[in-house]
């Protein structure tokens, strides 16, 4: 509340410097003299109408510092409404006694000001993150929508720890130019003269898309600075707009096995999972979890969701009930070690078909605990496998 009243009362000083100051700009100062009653009326109403306007408009309620187009276009008509409602009514109580360029020299001036001071904490946010950047020197591989995404980030984010420097983009179309004022260098170059002119101390790959080929081509050529090499998650996080720092990882050995996708016939997919009832294991996993968003798309009847993780279990459950209410949902909270409550479920359910996906998979983990990884991943399929063909 605080807040808006500051912000009100600033608009009136600005709403009554930019009217006075438009009468200074188109008469010299005896005949601003003349037009002080005309003034004392007028002002008043340029201020009653403004204030109510910007109010309705969310004028207020905007956080500045993070000011954006849709920001800009919001100030822009709120000021023009509140305008041009002001000299109409203006003209109707005074017979036009006031020359027209005085209301058009108040709009430019006031928008200017107006606009001027609240997009100045933006501006002000971008030039003191710019010039403090800490952290680690990263080249971003890729300056498309993932490498914009994720530098915007670490530029406005609080403590990213990266500090990028440039991009290097494979579109010659980008070649010189800025994104976010990082430069943007040719992938034709040799990427080791780069890093070592600019003084990289790691290497971001943000083309989830690209393939194992080009990966390891940008890891040759890397070799002689002996720097760190980092990737990001897979595209569909991107077009979900997930992008984010938490998620940039070291390159692994599956970053360079990519495989090219298979084109899937949709339309086989669709007849074979449609009005059926489908139990997936593993639910709350990540491949799990995808598969229960294939697997929706089809219209089955009923999807029983099957995992041991209660807060993965949970996360897919509230996500299907808020996307897909007229599709049913059964979590069921089970380990497939343990499938007492699996074999009632399928009973229960009359259940056509089980995707089992309830699998350890991470191999550093599975290495460090074998006899978890073998009654889980062996004994687990084994078990539902054995349910599934009882049923």
């Amino acid at each position: 509340m605080k807040r808006k009243l500051i912000l009100i009362f600033t608009d009136i000083i600005l709403i009554t410097l930019s009217y006075l100051g438009s009468f200074f700009l188109r008469f010299d100062f005896d005949e601003f003299l003349f037009y002080v009653s005309y003034i004392e009326i007028s002002l008043p109403i340029m201020i009653v109408i403004t204030i109510p306007v910007f109010i309705r408009t969310g004028m207020y309620k905007a956080v500045w510092r993070y000011a954006s187009i849709d920001c800009l276009v919001t100030s822009i008509k709120a000021i023009t409404i509140s305008t041009i409602i002001a000299v109409v009514l203006i003209f109707f109580l005074q017979e036009d006694k006031t020359p027209r360029s005085i209301f058009i020299m108040y709009w430019l001036i006031f928008m200017a000001s107006a606009c001027g001071l609240r997009f100045s904490t933006r501006i002000h946010r971008h030039y003191i993150t710019s010039d403090n950047m800490d952290g680690s020197r990263i080249l971003i591989y890729g300056a498309g929508e993932a490498g914009q995404m994720i530098v915007k980030e670490m530029r406005y984010g609080s403590s990213s720890g990266y500090n990028p420097i440039c991009f290097v983009d494979d579109d010659n179309t980008k070649v010189g130019m800025k994104l976010h004022s990082i430069p943007i260098y040719s992938g034709s170059k040799k990427l080791n003269d780069i890093i070592m002119k600019n003084s990289i101390e790691e290497v971001l790959i943000a083309i989830p898309s690209s393939s194992d080929k080009k990966v390891r081509e940008i890891i040759e050529d890397c070799k002689a600075s002996q720097i760190k090499i980092k990737t990001l998650p897979s595209m569909s996080d991107i077009v979900n707009g997930k992008v984010s720092i938490t998620q940039i990882k070291e390159i692994e050995v599956e970053d360079l096995l990519k495989r090219v996708p298979k084109d899937l016939d949709q339309a086989q997919i669709a007849s074979f999972i449609n009005r059926r009832s489908i139990m997936i294991t593993g639910a709350g996993g990540s491949v799990g979890s995808e598969l229960v968003r294939q697997v929706v798309k089809h219209s089955p009847s009923i999807n029983a969701l099957v995992d041991s993780n209660e807060f993965g279990l949970y996360k897919i459950d509230h996500e299907m009930n808020g996307n897909h209410p007229s599709v049913f949902f059964h979590s069921i909270m089970e380990s497939v070690t343990k499938p007492l409550k699996i074999e009632e479920h399928l009973q229960k359910l009359n259940t056509d078909i089980v995707f089992h996906s309830a699998a350890y998979k991470h191999v550093p983990l599975v290495e460090l605990n074998p006899c978890e990884a073998i009654i889980n991943n062996i004994v687990g399929t084994i078990k539902v496998a054995l349910l599934a063909d009882e049923h």
